[in-house]
């Protein structure tokens, strides 16, 4: 009786890399390596992410975690720059939807002859005329 045929191993083939794909991988390495490195911020306001609370004050933190307040500190600066900036309105009279805010520049309050220029035309409305 003849003897079966063995099946053929099947072994990984080794291949040659190419010159571009390691440098991918080694720019990929590179890149882990930098996220992983750790950043020093300095916060103005108390952060908390997942219950671990970051600031006010330098705080040393991972790059990715790093982006995330970065994002969250520009934003309370803008808010901070609209809430307490240099904007200027005046009160409306009371229309249908209620009394409008009229934005104005700055120099109107620093000139002291926008408070008459109010007083009178305030009373010319109420007169009628």
């Amino acid at each position: 009786m003849p003897r079966p045929k063995r099946q053929p191993t099947l072994k990984p083939k080794k291949r040659k890399q190419s010159a571009a794909l390691k440098k991918k991988r080694a720019e990929t390495i590179k890149q882990n390596y930098l996220k992983s490195r750790p950043v020093t911020l300095v916060l103005r306001a108390r952060h908390n992410i997942n219950g671990v609370v970051y600031g006010p004050g330098t705080v040393t933190v991972s790059r990715d975690l790093s982006a995330i307040l970065g994002s969250s500190e520009s934003r309370l600066i803008q808010n901070e720059e609209k809430f307490y900036g240099t904007r200027s309105v005046i009160i409306g009279r009371r229309g249908p939807t209620g009394h409008p805010l009229i934005e104005m520049p700055d120099s109107t309050f620093k000139d002291p002859s926008w408070a008459n220029k109010v007083e009178e035309e305030s009373v010319i409305d109420k007169g009628g005329n």
